[in-house]
């Protein structure tokens, strides 16, 4: 009975800890995808920008 309540808590820690990297993971992967959009924004309005100065 021990061993088994061992192995479950065992279960359970593991888990708890992949939930904890993949949550990381998202993080990280979404926060580098807002700054590639904000690149990609701020890249267009400097062109948007350099063609109403050369226009």
């Amino acid at each position: 009975m021990l061993a088994s309540s061992n192995h479950d808590a065992y279960i359970c820690s593991s888990v708890r800890a992949s939930v904890v990297y993949v949550v990381i993971f998202l993080f990280f992967s979404l926060f580098s995808l807002c700054l590639e959009i904000m690149n990609a924004t701020e890249s267009i309005l400097l062109l948007l920008i350099l063609m109403t100065i050369f226009s």
